[in-house]
């Protein structure tokens, strides 16, 4: 599977793995699977954390990208924070969808320095053990 879904914090963050390459319909697939989630819980300010380490492919149909993205103007959507690489092209195009979208938006290299961001923004993740594996 192009990438793996689960809770890291139950209603609070939703955590994405992303591996090999990532089409427009993968995006699809994840956002619908993305969305599920943003629905079956009555909590606000659910983040999304996702891990783009082993992203290898990335399509560049900028527009395509938009119109997949209802996950990111779902109202329930706190913050999206990346973490993995340092790729240019990566990193500039969150950076565009995000100013697009009015998204807030952060990127890290490592999960650790992505949770602890989290947990500065979002005081009722402070006192939670959120394991790092």
């Amino acid at each position: 599977m192009a990438y793996e879904i689960s809770w890291l914090v139950e209603n609070r963050i939703i955590h994405v793995a992303i591996n090999g390459d990532i089409t427009v319909d993968v995006l699809n697939a994840m956002t619908d699977d993305v969305v599920r989630l943003l629905d079956g819980t009555n909590t606000t300010h659910i983040h999304l954390l996702i891990n783009d380490k082993q992203i290898k492919v990335v399509p560049k149909q900028i527009l395509k990208m938009l119109n997949t993205s209802r996950s990111l103007r779902h109202p329930r959507l706190g913050w999206l924070i990346i973490y993995g690489t340092d790729n240019k092209l990566f990193r500039f195009l969150t950076q565009m969808l995000s100013r697009m979208i009015n998204l807030k938006h952060r990127r890290f290299l490592t999960r650790e320095e992505a949770i602890a961001f989290l947990q500065t923004v979002d005081t009722t993740l402070s006192e939670l053990n959120i394991v790092q594996s």
